[in-house]
């Protein structure tokens, strides 16, 4: 299972440009693209999430805890791969948009906008990433505590 686990990371990051475009094929509304494209995000979310939210987590065996731990933790930090290019591409793309419908005025408007809702959104987001990583790794190292020799 971890092997088909990580070639869906891998696949996902290889060929997100792929999904895009596979976006574009069902529809040719930048806003179904965009909903489409976020539904993918979803999905991969709770493919990386699934194992750690169920109530049965804590009558698990604890090796077995740490197990699905550790691969949150790796997912977690590989969905940025995936995310920040995302980010980047959408923003340039929204950034076309604007210009091409309301010219400079327009891009000088995003612009503004986009810098300090991106300068606010990436402090608080790169804050809760961290925030999570923190916590994996205390449940990790705590899960290795209890299950060392004495």
């Amino acid at each position: 299972m971890k092997v088909l686990e990580r070639q869906f990371a891998q696949t996902v990051a290889e060929h997100k440009g792929t999904i895009y475009t596979v976006c574009y094929m069902f529809s040719q509304d930048a806003d179904e693209v965009n909903d489409l494209f976020n539904v993918a995000c979803i999905i991969y979310t709770y493919y990386n999430t699934k194992d750690i939210m169920r109530p049965s987590l804590m009558q698990e065996d604890l090796l077995e805890v740490r197990r699905k731990v550790a691969r949150a933790k790796k997912l977690d930090s590989q969905w940025l791969l995936i995310g920040i290019p995302f980010i980047v591409l959408w923003i340039s793309w929204f950034a076309y948009e604007a210009y091409k419908v309301n010219g400079m005025e327009g891009l000088m408007g995003f612009g503004i906008a986009a810098l300090i809702g991106g300068t606010i959104g990436g402090i608080i987001g790169f804050r809760l990433h961290f925030k999570t990583q923190r916590q994996y790794q205390e449940i990790i190292d705590q899960t290795e505590e209890l299950t060392e020799p004495a």
